[in-house]
């Protein structure tokens, strides 16, 4: 007999790995991940980011809970009569480095809380986000 025939069969090959969970869409992605991405955005970027998911932000502690107040300040901030608030004294190019400084919820915070901002970093909030935005409010209640 040869030294060949006397060796032991070789060993089966490893399982292969099990497949990958189902994708359940971009509330499933972890905070880390956001706060990544949200590094990258331009601020108008993150506005509009914040506006098409805001309760995901909202269940990461990146954006502030929709209140009464919070929703009409921003459903009709483009219906509200100039007079009523007040200007923003910055220009874009110092409000963006300000922006950058600040968290991601403070962000958010600060572009929803004043008219001139919102409208200069979202100037277009279509009908269909104000619905959004008012179901969403309902079901944080």
């Amino acid at each position: 007999m040869s030294a060949a025939a006397r060796a032991p069969p070789p060993p089966p090959p490893p399982p292969s790995p099990p497949p990958p969970p189902p994708w359940r869409g971009i509330d499933s992605l972890p905070t880390e991940l956001f706060l990544d991405i949200i590094q990258y955005l331009r601020p108008e970027d993150y506005a509009s980011l914040a506006l098409a998911i805001y309760p995901v932000l909202g269940w990461h502690g990146l954006a502030p809970p929709i209140t009464d107040i919070f929703f009409n300040r921003i459903a009709n901030s483009h219906t509200m009569p100039t007079m009523s608030v007040g200007t923003w004294p910055l220009p874009t190019e110092l409000t963006d480095m300000v922006l950058h400084y600040l968290a991601p919820t403070d962000i958010i915070a600060l572009l929803f809380s004043n008219r001139n901002l919102l409208e200069r970093y979202v100037p277009i909030m279509p009908p269909e986000t104000r619905v959004l935005l008012r179901r969403w409010m309902i079901l944080w209640r």
